[in-house]
């Protein structure tokens, strides 16, 4: 082959090579073509399968969430048929009880003066068997409880399986035999006194065992006196009482005792972390009594939490978990400051209703027909005035100025300010505004080291009650009408100046403090309770107290004005101080003066009280409602 057709040919095979090159380009790029447009219609596939799945999942979910309203529904509905069986069973046996509790109604020394709600509620507890008398302060809990006593004991006396009041054992809380014959009532130390005064004039038929104030010795004795010699016993106790005396507690349980009363059952609020409730679940799972009353007009204080130890002690059955019970009745919240609170979920106070609305029994003043002279709560905004008290504008910005720095996260080694350092800056802030003089700020590091001390005897708050050198003020004018007075405050050393200054302008005022005698403390009661003492018999014009000692538990129906220079920030405890002189045996219209000074801690005070008082008024107004109890009393009219 010549050179020509050899070039000829290489030239055809190069031509070939890229005819072929360029098929192979055109076919790969018809194939890419080809897989964007796979791609293309799978993504669109892809979409369309999603939105498909997002419609299926929310109509799962609404059928998943309309299945939860029915089964609610169903769950409701079962409940109030059970709760109408109940009833109806209630009723039948609450009207055997009456026939014959009426027989036998004038033998007690009570039956001349106890009230009808008073009647009733002992009545409902005879019956319950378990529950928490929630009534508020000045409706006579304790006359209630012990007219309660009597008629458990009288309803089952008769031990015959026969007696109504005789229950089997499937009963939850069986009642195999005579009841409220030997019973364990529980107070603080305060109140256990006057609880003793009440069963000496409303149950002189009782054997009552004091055993407060004893030593350990003396209360062995008596204790083994009892469980040796005595068939029938009331034995009172203090929840302070084996504080030191742990090992008490077992002997105690050794009594067995059929009814257990635990007053004031909201100081149990902190559950394991109260010695109070720790000592009482001890004494309660040594004792396996069907009756327990828990007593307290402030079930709930600050949180729903607080309920649950007392639900715990009444029915550790059935409220064995708080973890699931705040989950099922409460949600949590996130205030300004990241904290994290637990407040009732909606409709879930109804929801716990609706379980335990029974076993809680609240009555109102008006429920119990009881009307008493107009309450009239006065707030004083006074304005800060710096030039008149240059003092203690100097001491209010040194203290929030400490205050600053002391609740500084920066400062604390994890990062985070306790609730204890909170609670003391808010404490001198609130001090200052009432009496700073004497106030010590040591430092938390070296506790022999004053950072802070103030010598400032200046208040705006006390002169507006009390001119120290002119007969004038709030406290003059509420006095110089002849009604008594009653100031409460936190600070004892506030109180002590009130006394010197009331003194000093021929006032007759009182201490009623930790330091005050048990035998001085007596006396004061007696003369600030309108049923033992004539107004113009009295001893004293003013009664000066704390919160701790004679908020709770005190007549003070002799007086009828009242002047609150620093706030009890908790609205149950402060609605328990308010209502000393709101009870029965009041014949006087009272007014309450409550002291702010604008753009001070007081102001922050008020805020938070509002807030804490939406809690509380919630709870009580769901738990007022009383359908078992009242389905009991329409049974019995």
């Amino acid at each position: 082959m010549s050179k020509e057709d050899e070039l000829k040919s290489l030239e055809e095979q190069i031509h070939q090579l890229n005819a072929e090159i360029n098929m192979g380009y055109n076919t790969e790029l018809l194939i890419e073509k080809n897989i964007e447009d796979i791609q293309r219609q799978i993504k669109k596939q892809i979409e369309e399968l999603d939105i498909e799945r997002k419609k299926i999942h929310a109509d799962n979910w609404h059928k998943r969430k309309l299945i939860r309203e029915l089964n609610e529904r169903r769950e409701l509905y079962a409940r109030q048929a059970e709760e109408e069986e109940r009833n109806k069973s209630l009723r039948d046996k609450f009207q055997q009880l009456m026939i014959e509790l009426q027989k036998i109604r004038n033998n007690f020394q009570w039956s001349g003066r106890i009230m009808q709600h008073q009647w009733d509620g002992g009545s409902f507890i005879t019956l319950q068997k378990r529950l928490i008398l929630a009534d508020p302060m000045g409706l006579g809990k304790t006359l209630t409880v012990i007219s309660a006593l009597d008629l458990i004991k009288e309803a089952t006396k008769d031990a015959s399986p026969s007696n109504p009041f005789i229950t089997d054992a499937a009963d939850r809380f069986p009642v195999n035999g005579p009841a409220g014959k030997k019973v364990l009532y529980l107070s603080s130390s305060e109140l256990s006194y006057n609880v003793w005064d009440e069963f000496k004039q409303w149950a002189p038929h009782r054997n009552v065992v004091f055993l407060t104030g004893f030593s350990k010795d003396i209360r062995r004795v008596v204790i083994d006196t009892l469980k040796h010699m005595s068939e029938e016993y009331v034995v009172i106790f203090n929840y302070e009482g084996w504080r030191k005396d742990l090992n008490i507690l077992p002997i105690i349980s050794e009594l067995d005792f059929d009814t257990i009363i635990f007053d004031e059952s909201h100081k149990l609020k902190e559950g394991e972390r109260n010695i109070g409730f720790r000592g009482t679940s001890a004494i309660m799972s040594g004792t396996p009594s069907p009756y327990r009353i828990a007593m307290t007009g402030t079930p709930v204080l600050n949180k729903p939490q607080e309920l649950y130890p007392q639900l715990h002690l009444l029915d550790p059955y059935l409220f064995y978990n708080e973890k699931l019970f705040l989950n099922e009745y409460c949600t949590q919240i996130e205030d300004d400051q990241g904290k994290k609170r637990w407040i009732f979920r909606p409709g879930g106070l109804d929801s716990l209703y609706a379980k335990i609305g029974p076993i809680i029994l609240r009555r109102t003043k008006q429920d119990a027909g009881i009307e008493l002279p107009s309450k009239t709560i006065i707030h004083h905004e006074i304005d800060i005035d710096e030039e008149l008290y240059p003092h203690q504008a100097r001491a209010r910005r040194e203290m929030r100025t400490w205050g600053s720095i002391a609740l500084d996260p920066e400062n604390h080694e994890k990062g985070f300010v306790s609730a204890a350092a909170q609670i003391a800056v808010l404490t001198r802030l609130r001090q200052i505004e009432a009496w700073p003089a004497g106030i010590k700020i040591r430092d938390p590091l070296d506790k022999n080291k004053i950072i802070i001390e103030l010598d400032v005897h200046e208040s705006q708050k006390m002169d507006y009650i009390i001119n120290p050198v002119a007969d004038m003020g709030l406290a003059t004018e509420a006095l110089s009408s002849g009604e008594r007075l009653i100031i409460f405050s936190q600070f004892v050393e506030n109180l002590k100046e009130y006394q010197r200054r009331f003194i000093e302008h021929g006032y007759r005022a009182c201490l009623f403090i930790g330091d005050t005698s048990r035998d001085l403390r007596e006396e004061i009661k007696r003369d600030f309770d309108a049923s033992k003492t004539k107004r113009e018999d009295a001893k004293w014009d003013i009664v000066l107290s704390n919160y701790k000692l004679g908020g709770e538990g005190v007549n003070f129906t002799g007086a009828s004005q009242m002047i609150i220079p620093d706030e009890e920030w908790n609205p149950g405890k402060r609605d328990q101080a308010y209502d000393r002189m709101n009870r029965i045996g009041q014949e006087l219209p009272m007014t309450i003066h409550v002291i702010r000074v604008k753009e001070t801690v007081d102001s922050w005070m008020a805020e938070l009280i509002n807030f804490k008082e939406e809690l509380v008024d919630g709870f009580q107004q769901t738990f007022s409602k009383n359908e078992a109890y009242n389905a009991l009393r329409e049974g019995k009219i």
